[in-house]
């Protein structure tokens, strides 16, 4: 259904007609000004459902707006790490109770805004409010495009070549405790620091929605591609997010650890290890990138610019089996 919501995210590639229950998505500008078309597009998809333990974390908070925003952006994220131009996200909501699914899908709406992409709500007015009372369900897929010889590929890798790590300030499972730990002194409802937002409000902070800010970056190395592969950091934690990254091509030689890659984290003062919790998820760590090592200095500026904290993670190294 093409809501008033979802019309808000529709930009220039969106085009007129469809009626109210479809969207037209056009792979090539009219404009010849800042024309982005493509010759050999491939289309990219993912899909993210929230975890019942994250439903009912954001429920129990009030916040089933950040939940939808969370899973859209860990959809656009996956499609952004191949390199994709977000087209469009589709909402799949179902159960709740009241107004939940609206709630849930505002959020989603948001994210989209966020990454220039278009935004598909299957919430039909008549149905706002009215809520299953079953289970909710939150499910979001995005779908976007890549010039084929754009693609992120592992091939074009050499040693020394800089990992980039992108901090998020999304808490997994395993760093609910520790977190709530680090917060039990904190006034719930009082400014955390500088962060901008309160103690409670930290426990239910979404994924950031990178999608933009990774096509901008993309968009100004076009030609020199240096962004050779790129892969968010999950709740499979972060050894399994290195060797999507890597595909087991090379070693990631770390540089000097830190404690902390984003600001939440680095309020929080976790400890470098608990028992039971990704090394990744404690230090904030919510996106990695695998960029020449001339260029990645000047990648990292131009993504803080755009408000992500980004630091230098390691350097690629062959791998044994290769050398």
């Amino acid at each position: 259904m093409t809501t008033s919501r979802a019309r808000r995210t529709h930009g220039l590639r969106v085009l007129p007609g469809g009626g109210d229950l479809a969207v037209r998505v056009s792979l090539d500008y009219e404009q010849t000004l800042f024309r982005r078309n493509y010759r050999r597009p491939v289309l990219v998809a993912a899909a993210v459902t929230a975890e019942a333990e994250d439903v009912a974390r954001w429920s129990a908070a009030g916040a089933l707006d950040l939940l939808g925003a969370d899973v859209a952006a860990r959809a656009l994220n996956r499609i952004a790490a191949e390199g994709a131009e977000p087209l469009m996200l589709q909402a799949i909501v179902r159960g709740g109770r009241g107004d939940d699914a609206r709630r849930a899908t505002d959020g989603m709406a948001e994210a989209c805004l966020a990454a220039d992409c278009a935004f598909i709500d299957e919430l039909l007015p008549a149905q706002a409010g009215q809520g299953g009372g079953e289970l909710l369900t939150v499910m979001a897929a995005a779908t976007g495009v890549v010039e084929k010889s754009r693609m992120m590929d592992v091939r074009r890798f050499e040693p020394g070549d800089a990992v980039l790590a992108i901090g998020s300030d999304r808490l997994w499972p395993d760093t609910l405790d520790p977190a709530r730990q680090a917060l039990r002194t904190a006034a719930p409802d009082k400014p955390l620091g500088d962060l901008g937002y309160t103690a409670a409000e930290a426990l239910v902070r979404p994924a950031p929605v990178l999608a933009g800010s990774l096509q901008q970056v993309l968009r100004q190395y076009h030609v020199k591609r240096v962004v050779h592969a790129m892969t968010p950091v999950e709740a499979d934690g972060l050894a399994a997010a290195l060797e999507r990254l890597t595909a087991g091509r090379f070693e990631v030689r770390r540089g000097k650890p830190r404690r902390a890659y984003s600001a939440l984290m680095a309020a929080l003062d976790l400890p470098e290890s608990v028992e039971g919790a990704d090394e990744g998820h404690l230090a904030g760590i919510g996106f990695l990138m695998v960029a020449g090592s001339p260029f990645a200095a000047a990648i990292a500026r131009r993504l803080r610019r755009a408000g992500h904290p980004v630091y230098q993670f390691g350097r690629l190294a062959e791998a044994a089996s290769h050398s």
